[in-house]
């Protein structure tokens, strides 16, 4: 078990440990959605270029297209398909944390 030097200082621990992880980073799928949304009326619909700061939101713009969420006919199912994606960038962005540990690296 890896024991801090300067104790609360390792923050993938406290992460860990006070199950900080969503307050800490990312907002909640419908949070990311409302960005999304946002950033449509915003930067003017496909014609424009998103500028959206949190990367897992980022990320999941990128895979979907952002001309496809902008056009699509099929607002709901556009919307579950952002939640998985999204859900899963940010699975794996904690997993990868929170594995950090285990690596050394922390």
């Amino acid at each position: 078990m890896h024991t801090d030097i300067y104790p609360n200082t390792n923050i993938p621990a406290c992460i860990r440990q006070y199950g900080l992880w969503d307050e800490f980073k990312n907002p909640s799928k419908a949070e990311a959605w409302g960005l999304v949304m946002k950033e449509i009326c915003n930067v003017g619909g496909n014609y424009g270029i998103p500028k959206i700061k949190q990367r897992a939101v980022q990320k999941a713009v990128e895979i979907l297209g952002w001309a496809n969420i902008c056009q699509t006919e099929n607002q709901e199912a556009t919307r579950a398909h952002f939640f998985q994606i999204y859900e899963s960038l940010v699975n794996r962005e904690k997993q990868e944390i929170l594995a950090c540990e285990t690596l050394g690296e922390a």
